[in-house]
């Protein structure tokens, strides 16, 4: 019992972190003018630090900064601690089934917005590889072990005594995630955080800006 209270202690102190982060960052917001159907663009003013910037051009972006959450590492971060933590919450008692639904779901975004993109003449491969995969590559694989450990974890309904299927086992098991999520998946989720508010972005509007 005591160990099993340790591990609560810890995960408290990790959850108050993660509040104090997303709560002090910087939010950012990102413009890009789309052009319409037979190519015309209209012309947008937006007030940056640098001071006002014109868009008048086809897919030119600019990102500022503001009071909005919208786009900011600690947003971005917060909101993938709590979907994951949610994904092994809603896992543990389904099996793990709805944990590997939300894994699928934004691949399958993902899979129906690229498409859409090569539409309107821009390359949907160039635009995974500068939007995406910078900051994808730490976020998948922190998605996918910590489903793995979603689909362990609700496995123990299916387990009997003889085979360890005890409260004894679910606390030693409970205790092994957090070990893991503290080690491994929050180091993934704040670099893809990082990466994707300012690395991500920034490719994104250097590549739109110059089509």
């Amino acid at each position: 019992m005591g160990k099993t209270f340790g591990h609560l202690k810890i995960v408290g102190i990790v959850l108050a972190a993660v509040l104090a982060l997303a709560g002090c960052s910087t939010t950012k917001t990102l413009f890009v003018i789309m052009p319409e159907a037979d190519g015309r663009v209209g012309r947008v003013e937006v007030a940056t630090e640098k001071g006002a910037q014109i868009l008048d051009r086809p897919w030119q972006a600019v990102e500022t900064t503001g009071l909005l959450s919208t786009f900011s590492g600690g947003g971005i971060f917060w909101n993938n601690v709590r979907s994951l933590l949610l994904a092994v919450l809603l896992g543990f008692f389904s099996l793990g089934i709805v944990a590997l639904l939300l894994l699928a779901a934004p691949i399958g975004i993902l899979a129906y917005l690229l498409p859409q993109i090569g539409a309107l003449g821009i390359s949907s491969w160039q635009m995974l590889a500068v939007g995406v995969l910078p900051h994808g590559i730490f976020e998948m694989t922190a998605a996918v072990l910590v489903t793995a450990y979603a689909l362990r974890l609700g496995m123990t309904f299916l387990r009997t005594p003889e085979k360890d299927g005890t409260m004894r086992s679910l606390a030693r098991d409970i205790g092994q995630f957090c070990k893991f999520f503290l080690s491994v998946a929050l180091p993934l989720l704040l670099a893809a955080a990082w990466i994707e508010a300012e690395v991500s972005s920034r490719l994104v509007i250097a590549y739109l800006n110059g089509l």
